[in-house]
């Protein structure tokens, strides 16, 4: 049996890694081409309840996304992190983004083109 400190610290180390989850997210198919719509969609990066990982508009309600195919979300001590397909972080919850794309019928945004940061949520 390990003593008591190596316990506790075994207890810690477990603890941060479940903090830094995978967020489940909705993506579009694996692309055909290049194309991209030429419009724009954007808002803050938020994490709601019924929508998973959306957009956030100026009045406050979160939208659904489909996200790029390939990207990932987690969330860990400081927020939801948004990974794309290669792996880097793009942007963080609070993070105001901008990126080609559109808005379907339903509101539901596809971005499909880099994601900018307009307006980071932190310093």
């Amino acid at each position: 049996m390990l003593p008591i400190k190596e316990r506790v610290l075994g207890v810690a180390l477990t603890a941060v890694v479940v903090m830094g989850c995978a967020l489940p997210i909705e993506t579009q198919p694996r692309p055909e081409g290049e194309e991209c719509r030429l419009a724009r969609v954007g808002g803050t990066v938020a994490l709601d309840r019924n929508v998973g990982v959306g957009l956030r508009d100026r009045n406050g309600e979160t939208h659904r996304v489909l996200w790029p195919f390939g990207f990932t979300a987690y969330r860990d001590f400081e927020g939801v992190k948004l990974v794309d397909g290669d792996g880097r972080i793009v942007a963080r919850e609070g993070d105001e983004i901008a990126t080609a794309g559109f808005r379907d019928d339903d509101g539901v945004a596809h971005p499909c083109g880099p994601i900018e940061i307009v307006q980071p949520g932190r310093p």
